[in-house]
This record gives structure tokens, sequence and C-alpha cells, in this order.
């Protein structure tokens, strides 16, 4: 994975440094990290994570974060406060995850686990063929899987690459964090949906292709469309 930047952004330095330690224990030394306050926070330097407190003094953690992802789009937002009721309103500004500090030692390492997934995700490849000629697919780039007897075919945009292989086998290989599934043998990356009808249970793709959501498994996917992180 590399090493992975990480800003810490709270008022309480104490709180911080307890902060820092445990997510250095819970993710093996995999990440970088940084403390700033709010009244010492820049912009000069970019971080692939920020752990924002919502309620400083000098500046909110949703005023920085608005303005985080105008200078750096992919950033992952995480929000932490005591006030557990601004949990939705962080979802506004694309919060990839919300922590409340009443509940740090159980949602912590979930959280660590996720970004762990997330950025190991960003680096997988599988091969599939394209005009006769071996390809390396990002997993990342995968928008639909489709299963097609001993086949699965891997949707790029509108095109599809098929790959003699079982969603057994896909999901033991590979971090399968933003894929979820919408019906038996259809998977789609939540990174990739564009819309979802709630009314008509009907996702549509960055890339047009609509997919319709199963009734088993209907539930779930509004959960994890609720909570994604892009």
């Amino acid at each position: 994975m590399g090493n992975k930047k990480i800003l810490l952004c709270d008022d309480d330095i104490i709180f911080m440094k307890n902060l820092k330690s445990k997510i250095l224990n819970l993710s093996f030394n995999n990440f970088k990290i940084d403390i700033v306050t709010d009244n010492t926070f820049s912009f000069e330097n970019s971080y692939d994570v920020y752990f924002l407190d919502i309620n400083m003094p000098a500046v909110t953690g949703f005023e920085l974060a608005k303005e985080i992802h105008k200078y750096y789009p992919e950033a992952l937002l995480i929000f932490l406060t005591f006030h557990e009721e601004f949990c939705m309103k962080g979802y506004e500004y694309k919060a990839y995850r919300f922590i409340s500090k009443y509940h740090l030692e159980e949602m912590l390492p979930k959280v660590i686990y996720d970004l762990r997934n997330h950025f190991r995700d960003l680096e997988q490849y599988i091969n599939v063929k394209e005009d006769n000629h071996v390809i390396l697919l990002p997993i990342r780039d995968i928008e639909l899987i489709i299963s097609e007897g001993n086949y699965l075919n891997f949707f790029k945009g509108k095109k599809g690459f098929l790959k003699r292989m079982k969603v057994k086998d896909f999901i033991s290989q590979y971090t399968m964090e933003n894929f979820i599934y919408t019906g038996r043998g259809i998977l789609v990356n939540m990174r990739h949906v564009k819309r979802y009808h709630v009314e008509s249970d009907e996702v549509i793709m960055d890339s047009g292709i609509h997919v319709n959501i199963g009734k088993k498994y209907k539930e779930q996917f509004k959960k994890q469309y609720i909570k994604r992180d892009f």
C-alpha cells in the first residue's frame, strides 16, 4: 500500500496525540501522520486523509472540508465530534466516515480497516483480454460485474471484458469494499454509481448503464449508498 499521509486537525492537542498513537498501532505504521490545530491549518501540503474536528473555535471542520475538496478533490474526509446529531450533515461534505468521540475506541478500528482496504483497492489490477492482448484493468475502474456462466463480464464504462472466473474467486482475490450486490451474480462498484432512484430501485452508473436492484439486495444497497466515500 505504501505510506499514505494523514492530517489530524483538532483544537485539542492531547486528543490528537492520543488519536495519532491509536491510528499508528491499528495501521501497522502504514500511515504518515501530521497534526495541526484550526489556527495552524494550511492548504500548502496535500494529504490522502483528513481527520477533522467539526467544532473548533477558529474554523469548523465543515468549513475546512469545503475548502479541502476545492484544492484536493480526491482527499478522504473523516469527521470527529461529540455532537452525533451532525452525522448526516457530514455527508453533505462528502464525508468518508464519521467518528463520535464518545465511541472512538469502538469506531476507529473499523475506519482504519476501511482506509487500508480503500487504498489497497486503488492499487489492484486484474488481467483481461482486449483484441487478443492481455491488459491490466484497474479494479477501481470497473463499474459493473456480471456473472455469465463460467465467466465474469467486467464493464469499464459500457465496454465489457470477459474472463473465465467465478464471483467467489474474484471476491477471494480482491478487496471488495466498494462492490455490492444488486442482484444474483451482479455487482456494482459504488464509486461509479451516478444516481439512485429509490422509487424504481434503479441505479444509473457513470457510463449511463441502468441496473435494477433486486428486492433481496435493496436494504443493503441503501445502507452502502448513504455512507459511500466519494
